[in-house]
């Protein structure tokens, strides 16, 4: 989540209030002017949502985000992209929860650190040795 040449903090919030849609208690504006790292857990029902203040709080959107389902497991799902088009593309690879979303620079790490194979949609899949 921290990289010496990319992000030197990480901010982890919820993406979904109690009895809200979206977390009123979280400043996504104020958070897309913090840096560093951005995860936010419980947040696949409502990253269109979130994406859309972050953008608004000034977040840049060609801004690396990848939504990551059921991690560490063999059925583990990466998608991949800005954080203006990653709710799109989450949706469009049937991303459920649970999920972890993560914005910022750091993602562009994932090629590198990748221990899955892509699907032939573009999907990255979990590789068991």
């Amino acid at each position: 989540m921290t990289h010496r040449d990319l992000a030197s903090s990480v901010t982890i919030v919820t993406g979904h209030g109690r009895s809200t849609s979206t977390s009123s208690d979280v400043n996504w504006e104020a958070l897309a002017s913090l840096g560093g790292t951005l995860v936010i857990l419980m947040g696949v029902e409502t990253l269109s949502r979130i994406t859309q203040r972050l953008l608004e709080g000034g977040l840049p959107s060609d801004t690396p985000a990848a939504v990551i389902q059921q991690g560490t497991v063999s059925e583990q799902c990466l998608v991949t992209d800005t954080v203006v088009n990653i709710a799109e593309r989450a949706r469009k690879a049937n991303i459920k929860s649970p999920a972890v979303i993560v914005i910022g620079a750091v993602v562009a790490l994932s090629d590198p650190l990748a221990w899955f194979e892509l699907s032939e949609n573009g999907v990255s899949h979990a590789v068991i040795a």
